[in-house]
């Protein structure tokens, strides 16, 4: 060999080698060491620095430090892993693809022990090292070889995945460093191409690595690593060395067969045992692999761990020995295939692949108790009986439980990638364990019902990372047909963290048995903090990365919401502002409306009102008191046709229905249709009443009849001529202008009865004299027909042509008033016993029959198409629209002020006109909203007692007086002029149905009423000591409330009639509250709360306690007192809140609506006021001729009951009535009878 000079050396020096260190198995950058010197270590290939620094760390896998990157054959890019070179392809450098003289591959640069300089570290007389500087010339006779300084030999160990170790020339095999291990035969692989091109990969085309052993020359090193990833081979078993020479037929007392299979470090043949004549396995170390101590050492360890173990899912070694310097071991041979093999097409069903790992893990167990680790159990390594039973094999990789075992290198990764456990992986040789052998029974049984492994990558490198730092997918995501429990069981074998696998092998195989029976197994599956937790854990950066951006995500997530909320505060507290000047505003414009309704500015009251409507989608502030208010001013907004001072007693339209005379004791006025236009006034020379006018037929005359008989008035002149001389109280012209018929006064002295006068319009003359037939009716219905009613109630017909003719018998009785439809087919008669009846005029039979409240005095009016009749007069200024088709009322007015005299219908019959003694005409339209309630007559005598709606709202049951003491009067609400239905007692209540009505007596006793059919049910008496006040029934029927003489008040289970609990106290007055929770009591300087449920008792002083009354919600209890102040008590906080001054005099009556917003008070004043709750102000007031002393509203709240002095009234809004739902009976209602029959057998209570 040709020195070259040290300069040209120095210049052609190599590149330094890439330093790669191992972090859980990962192969990451690592800086460069220097020695002493500080220069950097070079190295032969594969051949570790020893001593110093420089050698493995703790771990066992700190790389060596060259200075230039190691270079290998080409296309390699050599690293470091320990104890040797990995291959990685890579781009050949442009001087690397120059052709050397004979062809090949280019020239690898030589390597060479470095020492400081000046220094030689080699000894005396051996051969020279390589050196980096420069190439040296070929060898004599092989030019060809002159690029290789070193040589690929066998022989040596190769190292981990180094396709070949480079030997210094010179030095034999057998010197190399034990650590320089012979490159092993690769994985099978892929079909080659065809005709590949020499010296190319006949797979991918790149360079082929240049190597004598069979299996590897032609293939590049990134084929064979994919290879090695693709085929799952153990890292420090990839590549093995194949046969050198042909290997003997016999190997001591066995005769090989075939080769079975190949291991990591060996070759299993199948062979036949001479001696014994049986079929064996036979397993070899490979010739490559004898001249290393550690191998050997561990090939032995193999067999004599494995011969230890005497089970039957355990492949048992017959003998172990040596032949010609070949070490072997036979054992049983195990006729089937591997568990990788059988699950290759489809994965094992859940119960046989549990029953397979079971058997596995009880194996394993007894290997464990034998101090045996297996440390590599993969598919390959179960073998599969063609009866179903697992064998386990290849304790190649097995070590002994003893800690001071040191076959296996700190650091030393064994071992295959996708089923190692991670500790395994990582090279932490302390935490090796029979956990690890746990983790490989979750691989088998994870890759059983899966058919993959737990851990798949593109590489080695990447496969153990996912082993070290990842988890496993749950095999139920992979085949969603495996069970959950056997999902956990291996989940919880695979867990990264040994501490959270089974402790043994056992305790996975009763888990495993535990599934095979169906038994619940004991593990569980990881709580999702705790997955996150273990996550977080091993993802450290990324984990906090996250965390970052979550505590970021929060805070602005907070802010935002803090912002939003702070935002929806602000704007409830607008809307609340907004809500208060809103519901001011109400009670100001309701306030000013009911004032300006009073003064008679209805036009302004209309304006305020209709400016509370609420806009669509808004809430509806209007209450019982709006709606009563617009019902009044729709009422007088009704036109006003003339407004005067004299009380007007007739009204008369003229033939075209044009003019209007209105007739009082003094005056005629003629005013136009529409009125506020006075055409003609005539002065009648004095007072004369009841004075009665008609038009003629032509309008030029007006006929008036009074007690000075009959005159015609010209209107155009206003001259009075006389016709008659005798006291007459009617007229009516004929349509056509021939006939003039007078009804004669009523002991007018001059004639024995009252009869009817027929006579010549042109000079008076009587033609016809009706004797007999005077009476309140006296229509003409054509030109020459006269239709009346006489003082007996016989209708009658006259008729010109044909003479009179009766219609009718008499009824005995004179009628107050009647009237005829306009074809004279029907008569209406009103009697003075308040009965309105509708008769056939030809045969006087009766059609209808309306009952309402006796009358003297009245008027009635058929409108031209006969489906109206129009009612007024009587004892008060109402105005009455019926239906002649059943009675009912379809129109209700009250705006005169005094009594109305006069009724009478337009010709188009859409409007109504009437007159008063308020001396105002008024037309009323019939297309206005119908029945607009007003104050309503309901009854007589002086009311004492309280007053019950139903719970429809239909009936009204009010205490009066008559001549035969107290009675209840039921009254219809719909229909309050139709007579009410007496029933003796005071009420107590209505059932929620309506079909019941519970009535007490002065006496004490109880009676129950069916309304259906005005029958008294049941009896009963409970309070032993009764007074005037009448018992109460809580309103949900639970239990009765009884007020003794002795004003102690005692209460009674409704079912059992057990006394309950009641307040100590000297009681005056008792009230329940709507939910029956409360019951409020006046003492003499006090106002109690009693808690029905809890037996709870509170006092509040008050002085002249008058009135109580709970808001619908039992919220607040208003006290009424005798100085005209209201006390608004909260019932929760027990206490009074606020005082309410508006009367002059002392409470009488107090009353909440049925939606709570208002109360309603009746002083001792004659005022009843109106308040809103939610402000506590007033609204409306009204003045009334006498004190109310009884307030009730109706369920619905659209209907108001007021008592007063001699009278009770009705007060309505005009809306229609709301169908309440039904509610649910409950207490004595569940079933009144049958418990108010229980109360009377247990009757009579007596409690002292």
């Amino acid at each position: 060999m040709e020195a070259r000079p040290a300069a040209q050396a120095r210049r052609r020096r190599g590149p330094s080698l890439v330093q790669l260190r191992s972090r859980g198995g990962v192969l990451r950058p690592r800086t460069r060491r220097r020695n002493h010197a500080g220069t950097p270590l070079r190295t032969p290939l594969g051949a570790p620095v020893a001593g110093g620094s420089h050698g493995s760390g703790p771990q066992g896998l700190r790389p060596l430090q060259p200075r230039r990157p190691l270079r290998g054959p080409p296309g390699i890019r050599m690293g470091r892993w320990r104890g040797g070179a990995i291959p990685r392809p890579r781009r050949p450098a442009r001087t690397q693809r120059r052709r050397v003289q004979g062809g090949g591959l280019p020239p690898a640069p030589t390597l060479s022990r470095t020492a400081p300089r000046g220094r030689r570290r080699h000894p005396p007389g051996s051969p020279e090292p390589l050196r980096g500087r420069g190439r040296d010339p070929a060898p004599a006779g092989n030019p060809a070889a002159a690029p290789f300084r070193g040589r690929l030999t066998e022989g040596v160990p190769p190292s981990d995945g180094l396709p070949g170790a480079f030997v210094a020339p010179g030095r034999s095999a057998g010197a190399a460093d034990p650590a320089c291990r012979q490159p092993p035969t690769p994985y099978p692989m892929p079909e080659p191409k065809p005709n590949p091109e020499p010296g190319r990969c006949p797979r991918c085309g790149s360079i082929a690595l240049a190597t004598p052993l069979p299996g590897l020359a032609g293939v590049c090193a990134a084929c064979l690593a994919q290879s090695l990833s693709e085929n799952d081979v153990p890292f420090a078993e990839a590549w093995l060395p194949g046969p050198q020479t042909p290997l003997p037929r016999r190997l001591g007392d066995y005769e090989l067969l075939r080769e079975v299979a190949r291991g990591g470090m060996g070759v299993v043949y199948l062979g036949r045992q001479i001696s014994l004549d049986r079929r064996v396995a036979v397993k070899l170390l490979l010739p490559g692999f004898v001249s290393s101590p550690a191998r050997l050492a561990r090939f032995r360890a193999e067999a004599t761990l494995a011969a230890r173990l005497q089970h039957p899912n355990i492949v048992a070694i017959h003998e172990i020995g040596e032949d010609d310097g070949v070490p072997y071991f036979s054992m049983e041979y195990v006729e089937g295939t591997d568990l990788g093999r059988v699950v290759r097409d489809q994965p094992v069903p859940a119960q046989q692949a549990a029953r397979l790992v079971c058997s596995v893990a009880r194996a394993i167990q007894y290997a464990h108790d034998r101090g045996v680790l297996h440390r590599d159990l993969k598919p390959s390594n179960v073998l599969v009986t063609p009866e179903g039973e697992p064998r386990v094999t290849d304790f190649g990789l097995a070590k002994p439980l003893d800690p001071d075992c040191e076959l296996t290198l700190s650091g030393e990764i064994l071992g295959s990638p996708s089923f190692m456990a991670p500790e395994q992986a990582a090279g932490r040789r302390a935490e090796v364990d029979v956990r690890s052998d746990v983790y490989g029974l979750g691989g088998l049984l994870y890759h059983a019902v899966t058919g993959r492994a737990p851990f798949v990558a593109d590489s080695v490198s990447e496969t153990l990372r996912r082993v070290i730092e990842g988890g496993p997918v749950p095999p139920e995501v992979l085949q969603p047909g495996v069970p959950t429990e056997l999902g956990v069981i291996a989940m919880c074998c695979l867990a990264r963290d040994p501490r959270h696998r089974y402790a043994t092998a056992g305790e996975v195989a009763n888990e495993l048995d535990r599934f095979q029976r169906g038994i619940p197994i004991k593990a569980r599956a990881p709580f999702p903090v705790e997955r996150l937790w273990r996550w977080a854990r091993r993802e450290p950066t990324l984990a906090g990365l996250l965390a970052t951006a979550a505590l970021l995500g929060f805070v602005l997530l907070g802010g935002t919401l803090l912002f939003a909320s702070q935002g929806e505060l602000a704007r409830q507290h607008d809307a609340q502002r907004r809500a208060a000047a809103e519901m001011h505003r109400y009670v100001a414009d309701v306030g000013l409306a009911s004032r300006d309704l009073g003064e008679g500015n209805t036009r302004r009251a209309i304006q305020l009102l209709d400016g509370l409507r609420p806009a669509p989608g808004e809430a509806d502030p209007r209450g019982f008191e709006w709606h009563w208010l617009r019902s009044r001013t729709a009422a007088s907004a009704n036109e006003v046709w003339w407004q005067g001072h004299e009380p007007i007693g007739t009204l008369a339209w003229s033939a075209d229905g044009r003019r209007l005379a209105l007739v009082s004791e003094r005056t005629v006025r003629i005013i136009a249709t529409g009125g506020r236009r006075s055409l003609a006034t005539h002065s009648l020379g004095g007072p004369v009443s009841p004075r009665a006018g008609a038009f003629s037929h032509d309008g030029r005359y007006l006929y008036l009849a009074d007690a000075r008989g009959l005159r015609r008035m010209e209107l155009t002149v206003g001259r009075m001529d006389s016709l008659l001389a005798e006291p007459l109280d009617g007229v009516e012209a004929s349509p056509d202008g021939r006939w003039i018929a007078v009804r004669t006064a009523a002991g007018n002295g001059r004639r024995e009865s009252q009869d009817v006068l027929v006579l010549d319009p042109d000079d008076g003359e009587t033609r016809h004299v009706l004797e007999g037939a005077g009476g309140p009716g006296l229509a003409w219905t054509g030109a020459d027909v006269l239709h009346g009613v006489a003082s007996d109630g016989r209708i009658w017909l006259w008729d010109a042509m044909a003479g009179k003719r009766d219609g009718g018998a008499a009824t005995g009785g004179a009628p107050v008033a009647a009237a005829f439809t306009r074809d004279g087919s029907q008569c209406a008669t009103l009697w003075p016993d308040g009965f309105l009846r509708l008769r056939d005029s030809a045969t006087g039979r009766v059609l209808s029959t309306r009952r309402g409240r006796p009358q003297h005095e009245g008027h009635l009016a058929f409108s031209p198409d006969a489906k109206s009749l129009a009612l007024v007069g009587g004892a008060d200024e109402r105005v009455l629209v019926l239906s002649t088709a059943d009675g009912s009322t379809t129109h209700r007015w009250t705006a005169h002020t005094d009594l109305v005299t006069a009724v009478a219908f337009r010709r188009d019959g859409l409007s109504l006109v009437t007159a008063g003694h308020d001396g105002t005409v008024r037309a009323w339209d019939l297309a206005e909203d119908p029945v607009e309630h007003g104050w309503e007559h309901a009854c007589g005598p002086l009311p004492e007692g309280s007053s019950q709606f139903s719970a429809d709202g239909r009936w009204v049951a009010a205490l009066r007086r008559n001549d035969a003491g107290e009675e209840t009067a039921l009254w219809s609400v719909p229909d309050p002029e139709a007579r009410p239905i007496a029933v003796p007692g005071r009420p107590m209540g209505f059932s929620p149905d309506g079909k019941f009505l519970l009535q007490w007596e002065t006496g004490g006793n109880v009676r129950l009423w069916d309304i259906t059919n005005g029958t008294e049910t049941v009896s009963f008496r409970l309070n032993p000591r009764p007074t005037r006040t009448p018992d109460q029934l809580s309103p949900d029927g639970r239990f009765f409330a009884c007020l003794g003489w002795d004003q102690k008040l005692r209460i009674y289970h409704a079912a059992s009639t057990e006394e309950l609990p009641a307040p100590v106290a000297r009681i005056r007055r008792v009230v329940v509250s709507p939910d029956s929770e409360w019951i409020g009591y006046v003492t003499g300087e006090t106002v109690g709360l009693f808690r029905v449920a809890a037996n709870e008792q509170h006092e509040l002083a008050c002085h002249g306690v008058t009135d109580l009354a709970f808001s619908p919600d039992g919220r607040f209890l208003a006290v009424g007192q005798g100085v005209g102040h209201i006390q608004i008590c909260d019932v929760d906080r027990r206490r009074m809140i606020g005082e309410l001054s508006g009367h002059k005099a002392a409470i009488t009556a107090l009353q909440f609506s049925p939606d709570g917003r208002t109360l309603v008070s009746a002083g001792q004043d004659a005022v009843v006021l109106w308040w809103h709750v939610a402000a506590w102000r007033e609204l409306v007031q009204m003045t009334q001729a006498t004190a109310a002393g009884v307030l009730r509203h109706a369920p619905d709240g659209r209907t108001l009951l007021v008592g007063l002095a001699s009278e009770y009234r009705i007060l309505s809004t005009g809306q229609p009535a709301v169908a309440l739902p039904p509610s649910n009976p409950s207490g004595f209602w569940s079933d009144p009878v049958n418990l108010g029959w229980r109360l009377a057998r247990r009757g009579g209570v007596t409690r002292q």
